[in-house]
């Protein structure tokens, strides 16, 4: 069983036997079922790769996401309300089976492939418009999963989703 890796990590691989061997660095852009797709520097392809060659690899983790979300908590000049512009609640008794009725609906309401924040999404695009409204998916995420019409609330480049940058929100409304 393969370790657990997302477009955006990267592997070190060492030509096996060769003791303190050069670690090459190889980016993962595509993961699927049964393979990872890798890009790998042209030093490593024309000097060291073989198709018959073997290889010692060690999975590394992408941290930057992981700092992103450390530098968010570490910013004192959070806007909340800017992020959370409406202080609404629904104060219904939960009891009464509205509530539960509802969020049931919702959930399975969704196809197989789709999540329930791009449901959420595709219901709240019939209100907003996209300078209203910013869906942020991680890097590592498949384009094709979401709906293309949905697009235009996302950062894409070069078919791949961005994550906004301090300023393009505090540009939106």
């Amino acid at each position: 069983e393969r370790p657990s890796v997302v477009p955006g990590n990267y592997i070190l691989v060492v030509k096996c036997g060769v003791e303190d061997g050069k670690a090459y660095k190889g980016y993962v852009y595509q993961t699927r079922v049964d393979k990872i797709d890798i890009k790998f520097g042209r030093s490593f392809l024309e000097g060291v790769y073989s198709p018959n060659a073997k290889f010692d690899v060690r999975f590394t983790f992408n941290r930057v996401a992981m700092r992103r979300m450390h530098q968010a908590l570490n910013n004192t000049n959070v806007n909340f309300k800017r992020l959370f512009p409406h202080n609404r609640h629904n104060y219904e008794n939960y009891e009464d089976g509205k509530n539960n009725e509802q969020i049931t609906e919702f959930y399975t309401s969704q196809d197989e492939y789709q999540k329930p924040a791009n449901l959420l999404l595709k219901k709240l695009s019939e209100h907003l418009l996209p300078k209203e409204m910013i869906r942020i998916y991680a890097t590592s995420q498949n384009l094709n999963k979401l709906d293309s019409d949905l697009h235009d609330y996302c950062i894409i480049y070069n078919g791949k989703f961005y994550t906004p940058t301090l300023t393009y929100i505090e540009q939106r409304q």
